[in-house]
This record gives C-alpha cells, sequence and structure tokens, in this order.
C-alpha cells in the first residue's frame, strides 16, 4: 500500500507541473515534497502564520489552572497533538521516565485525542510513571493550556510544518523538537531545540534538565521574531493579498 502512495505522489507531481499555473507551499520541506525539483524557483512559500497576541503568556490564568490540577510544585512537560504514531508520544513517555530519576516532581500533559490514546496509557502503566501522565483529551483553550507547560515537548516522526510548535513558541515556551523532521523555519525563538531521534530519551531528558533554567522567552521579542520572521498572522495576510492581485 505505501509504494501504490508513493507511486501516486509521484504521478501527482507530474500533472501539477503540466495543470497548475501558480505553485505555493507552506514550507521548504513541504515545496520539497510537493513539486518536482526544477519547479522549486517558481515556488512561492506562504507562511502558516498565527494570531501571536491569542498565545501571549498569561501568569494568572497559568496560576489558576496549575492550582486546579494540582500541579502547582511540579515541572510540566506539554504535547499538543493528535495522539497517533506519527507525533511519536511514546518516546516522551520514555523521556519522563529517565527525567524522574533525577527528579520526582515532573509531570507530562498529553492534550488531544487519538488511536494510540489507550497504548500509551498501558505503556505509561507499565514503565510506572502512570499517575505523572496527564491525558486531558482535545482542548479549544490551547493557550491556557500553554500557560500551564514548563516546556514543550515535540518528537514527531515526520512533520510537514507543526503550527502546535508555532502556538507553543507565541507562549514563550522552550520548546525540543525533533531534528531533520520538523522544518527548520519553524524555530523563532532561542530557547527552540532540535534533537535527533537518532538520540536516546535519555539523552533528550539530559537536554531537558540544561535548558530547564532558559524559561521563557518575553512577549515583546516573541511578538518581534514573529514579525521579522513572516509567522505574524496580520503581516503574512498583507504579503499573501500582493500576491495574489499581481
Amino acid at each position: 500500500m505505501e509504494k501504490i502512495k508513493g507511486a501516486l505522489h509521484t504521478l501527482h507531481k507530474y500533472e501539477l507541473e503540466k495543470y497548475a499555473t501558480d505553485f505555493f507551499a507552506a514550507s521548504i520541506d513541504a515545496r520539497d515534497y510537493f513539486y518536482l525539483p526544477k519547479l522549486y524557483k517558481k515556488v512561492k512559500i506562504i507562511k502558516n502564520a498565527i494570531d501571536v497576541k491569542k498565545f501571549k503568556f498569561n501568569s494568572i490564568k497559568r496560576k489558576e489552572m496549575r492550582s486546579k490540577l494540582a500541579l502547582e510544585n511540579y515541572f510540566v512537560l506539554g504535547n499538543v497533538a493528535r495522539l497517533q504514531y506519527q507525533k511519536n508520544q511514546i518516546f516522551s513517555l520514555y523521556i519522563l521516565k529517565h527525567l524522574k530519576k533525577n527528579n520526582k516532581k515532573v509531570k507530562l500533559v498529553f492534550v488531544g485525542d487519538g488511536p494510540d490514546r489507550e497504548k500509551l496509557i498501558n505503556k505509561a502503566r507499565e514503565l510506572g510513571i502512570v499517575n505523572d501522565v496527564l491525558f486531558v483529551g482535545m482542548k479549544k483553550n490551547i493557550n491556557e493550556w500553554l500557560n500551564c507547560f514548563d516546556m514543550f515537548i515535540f518528537p514527531s516522526l515526520f512533520e510537514g510544518l507543526g503550527i502546535a510548535l508555532l502556538e507553543a513558541e507565541a507562549n514563550g515556551l522552550p520548546i525540543v523538537a525533533s531534528k531533520d523532521v520538523i522544518p527548520a523555519e519553524v524555530k523563532l525563538n532561542s530557547n527552540f531545540t532540535f534533537i535527533s531521534l537518532k538520540s536516546s530519551p535519555k539523552i533528550w531528558s539530559s537536554i531537558i534538565r540544561d535548558m530547564k533554567p532558559s524559561g521563557r522567552i518575553p512577549y515583546n521579542k516573541v511578538e518581534l521574531n514573529f514579525k521579522e520572521k513572516g509567522w505574524e498572522i496580520a503581516s503574512a495576510a498583507n504579503k499573501l493579498e500582493e500576491l495574489l492581485i499581481q
């Protein structure tokens, strides 16, 4: 089945060249995936920009939610994604297992749902950390959940862009994510670290421990980073409008 999908994808690349008049992509990686190399120079990158203010860190909301969840004295790792193979949440469980060897006051929160939910619960139970993992399901108030976290982890196996990462960056959160999987241009803030999935969960946990003192990036710096690099919704919308009316 995978071979058939791959063959169809390649065929569609040639069809695009025959019929399309304009070429767009959300990132360099997306461009390389969807188009033939000879079309690369014609492809315009239209960034999936977000409303940065919506995800601005709120210390009051953070205190309220952490109190509600009894997380006041914990270092909280967060992941926002569908619970499925692609997102590799099982790797996060092993990271937590290693972190807890040095610090018992660590929790992991999964925001999202999906086919791997029971598998992940069973693995957490097998690793002896089931009481340290919160499966909170689908949530609409992602901005408030980001306030609750101390670090965002995103060990995806493959990823087109990763909007959840942009939202976490807008909140100023320190982030660790898969190297050579997540498009490099998604890194906007200095407290974003790429780590190879070839590195063990133990190494990831060690890097996370070293990053802990770095804390959040202040919002004024976050907003500036998004605007300068074209990921802020108003400026990105203006750029798209200019392209469409040419």
